[in-house]
């Protein structure tokens, strides 16, 4: 039997792991509909538009993204063994939690397959650029504790591509151990110096 109610945040949620399993196209209003427990008039209701609904889930995922993922980067104190959250346990935390919406499915990251599926579309694209806006933002806030500015957005960037490879290898194999490497070898990298022209990178 249909649901009688849903809430925009659950069909929000509901429509984002659709999206997230199969990507935008194989993603139906119809589909919404089935898995949601109400008829195509209930998610247009929602959503207008399947254009839109995609919109408003990008939206609706870098919001859920900056709350669970990117404040783990901003904590201060003492984690709940009563150590100092440093650079490179807040980095490692950040990345466990991201890892878990990586995961789901061996789906890989929400947003890089978006991109790569409809990342040229003007209607998806400024908001996907700022879903990488918010990853490198909050990672160069984090590193500028310890090195530079310059020097941290190199590192933001190294860190970027280097973790969408090691995703892309991740959803391909299905081997965590890409996702592991990665996390072992980020955190080394904070002690390890870094060689390029500072003056060849605009702060």
């Amino acid at each position: 039997m249909p649901k009688i109610k849903i809430t925009k945040e659950e069909l929000l949620a509901l429509t984002w792991d659709l999206v997230h399993q199969n990507g935008y196209q194989a993603t139906s209003i119809a589909k919404v509909s089935a898995a949601a427990g109400i008829g195509k008039a209930g998610v247009l209701h929602h959503f207008g538009t399947k254009e839109n609904m995609m919109y408003e889930v990008i939206q609706w995922a870098r919001v859920k993204f900056r709350e669970y993922v990117l404040s783990a980067f901003a904590k201060t104190g003492n984690d709940h063994n009563g150590n100092p959250w440093t650079v490179e346990t807040r980095f490692a935390e950040a990345f466990r939690r991201q890892v878990r919406l990586v995961r789901r499915e061996n789906a890989g990251c929400f947003f890089a397959n978006s991109m790569l599926e409809v990342g040229t579309d003007p209607a998806f694209s400024k908001e996907l650029e700022g879903f990488f806006i918010d990853w490198t933002g909050a990672v160069e806030r984090l590193l500028s504790e310890r090195f530079v500015l310059a020097e941290a957005k190199e590192r933001t960037y190294r860190l970027w591509t280097d973790y969408q490879g090691s995703v892309m290898l991740f959803k391909t194999t299905g081997d965590r151990a890409h996702l592991d490497r990665y996390r072992e070898r980020s955190v080394a990298s904070f002690s390890h110096p870094i060689y390029f022209n500072l003056e060849s990178i605009s702060e």
